[in-house]
């Protein structure tokens, strides 16, 4: 056993059911283990070693399930993977395909952006520390898909 189920289940949870969700979650899991304690030895008797199979059967229904239900979060900033969760599946491609196709930010690793408006990378980071948008206005936390590309957009790496 890893600690990564208590993290992916606090993760993926808004933050007002986090903690009714690892309660549900911590119940449920020692409920399954103190089940397994009692029926491992008694299956594993009565079958011998083909009780192993049944367990490469279960673990393969696991895998084929968290290939085609879990979303993919390789890659992704924590605000998107809180877009992702937090909403269906359409409307999450929906607000990411907004966000990229208006950006509001220049991209400070394109040059051509840079000469366009004259601003570095460092001048971006500064008016960013400030509240300043580089157009002048003040800008906001990140609050919706389009403010998160525009707040990636200004990590170097």
């Amino acid at each position: 056993m890893t600690p990564l189920p208590y993290h992916y289940s606090t993760e993926i949870l808004p933050y007002n059911l986090r903690s009714k969700g690892l309660a549900i979650f911590t119940s449920v899991q020692n409920i399954a283990n103190a089940f397994n304690q009692f029926v491992n030895s008694i299956a594993l008797a009565a079958i011998s070693w083909k009780y192993y199979a049944v367990y490469l059967a279960v673990l393969l229904c696991y895998m084929v399930i968290a290939y085609f239900f879990y979303p993919e979060t390789k890659g992704l900033a924590l605000e998107e993977i809180g877009v992702l969760f937090d909403y269906s599946r359409d409307e999450a491609r929906k607000m990411a395909r907004e966000a990229y196709a208006h950006p509001t930010l220049p991209n400070p690793n394109k040059q051509d952006d840079e000469s366009q408006l004259g601003l570095t990378h460092a001048a971006v980071m500064e008016q960013a520390e400030y509240g300043k948008s580089p157009a002048g206005g003040v800008s906001s936390a990140a609050s919706s898909p389009q403010d998160i590309r525009e707040t990636r957009s200004l990590d170097p790496g």
